[in-house]
């Protein structure tokens, strides 16, 4: 029986692949050659499968190189967003309850972290003339501590009573 060519025949493989394939098939009763024969056309068709799909992957990275390097894609194609944009941002435990504000409060930023209760028991901000201020609460809700800077940019402490009056100030 001669030797069937195929286009496979160009890998390193083939040709060595397809004498033995020659060989037993001409050795072989009729049943198995016939197997031999179909396993030989199913490698050849394989072989060149696996060469088109190289072909074409090679071909898809230049393309996508050629695209990046040209600089084809025009710039309203990149999107360029702001990460988050909001006027208020709760932050709630597991049972719903809200336990921290960032927000705009009366046109100032301020972050607030409350109780269980919801009552407020830290504040951080700025001021309307922006200076910096920390309010430490009690349970009720009350300032009783302000740590903030003044216009001048001085340090002052301010601890408060009950009834919200200064008990103690420094500067």
């Amino acid at each position: 029986m001669a030797e069937k060519e195929h286009p496979s025949s160009e890998t390193a493989m083939a040709p060595a692949l397809h004498a033995v394939v020659a060989e037993d098939a001409e050795s072989a009763s009729s049943g198995n050659a016939d197997l031999v024969k179909a396993l030989d056309a199913r490698i050849g068709t394989l072989e060149r499968q696996g060469r088109r799909l190289r072909y074409a992957v090679l071909g898809a990275v230049v393309f996508c190189v050629a695209l990046t390097a040209t600089g084809i894609f025009p710039d309203s194609t990149i999107v360029k967003q702001t990460l988050m944009e909001s006027e208020e941002v709760k932050l709630v435990d597991n049972t719903g309850k809200t336990r921290l504000f960032l927000r705009m409060y009366s046109r100032v930023p301020v972050l607030q972290l409350l109780d269980t209760a919801g009552k407020p028991r830290m504040s951080l901000g700025l001021r309307f003339d922006d200076t910096p201020f920390i309010d430490l609460s009690d349970k009720t809700g009350r300032t009783r501590a302000t740590f903030e800077m003044t216009e001048k940019d001085e340090p002052t402490l301010k601890l408060f009573d009950a009834g919200g009056d200064v008990s103690f100030s420094i500067n």
